[in-house]
């Protein structure tokens, strides 16, 4: 009799075993893909919107981050640059473009534009290692000259502006380096929606 019982109470729990797991197979990981789906939902940061005006000041200076004279006088309105201002900013930068162009062209002809080709150091004799390290050296030396030349002007141009213009430029600066930094975001495919932004986010610096 008692080893019926047992037998019994054996079965009950082992069919209560199974029913559960049955149970949490279906309910709970069903469950647990819904709580999944809406923990993406709900922390994944909905990717901010850049500011255009930023995108375009970006845009402006890509060509060499470490010059911001072409960005402030673009800005110059939101800045409030006086006419003197505007006039002694831009013989300044005639005057750093006259300083960098030789330099540029130096660096063009070290690597020129869309060589990318890297040199097989394992095939290199002493003649190509060393015309190698001469080369580099060489565009070391004129990007140092060029980031000395930026320097320089940025530092003049920054003492033309008045304390709350450097801050205004600073700022700004900031932000374009930043965006730099991480990439220019590209321009919608028909370029309706970011013109419509940019003329509505840009309308106060564009003078």
């Amino acid at each position: 009799m008692q080893l019926v019982s047992a037998t019994v109470v054996w079965t009950i729990v082992v069919a209560s075993a199974a029913a559960a797991a049955s149970a949490a197979a279906q309910g709970g990981g069903g469950g647990g893909m819904g709580g999944g789906h809406g923990g993406r939902g709900s922390s994944s940061p909905t990717a901010a919107t850049p500011d255009p005006h930023v995108v375009a000041m970006a845009k402006i200076i890509a060509a060499d981050p470490e010059d911001p004279i072409p960005m402030i006088l673009a800005d110059r309105s939101d800045i409030k640059l006086a006419d003197s201002q505007t006039v002694a900013l831009s013989m300044l930068e005639s005057r750093l473009k006259i300083d960098n162009t030789p330099l540029h062209n130096v660096l063009d002809s070290l690597r020129p534009p869309g060589v990318t080709i890297k040199p097989d150091y394992a095939h290199l004799d002493s003649l190509g290692r060393d015309s190698l390290v001469k080369t580099r050296v060489a565009i070391a030396h004129t990007l140092g000259a060029i980031h000395d030349n930026d320097l320089k002007a940025r530092q003049e141009a920054f003492s033309i502006l008045t304390p709350d213009q450097r801050n205004d430029a600073t700022d700004l600066e900031r932000r374009v380096r930043a965006m730099l930094n991480t990439g220019i975001p590209p321009d919608d495919p028909d370029g309706s929606h970011s013109s419509g932004r940019h003329g509505s986010g840009h309308s106060g610096g564009s003078g």
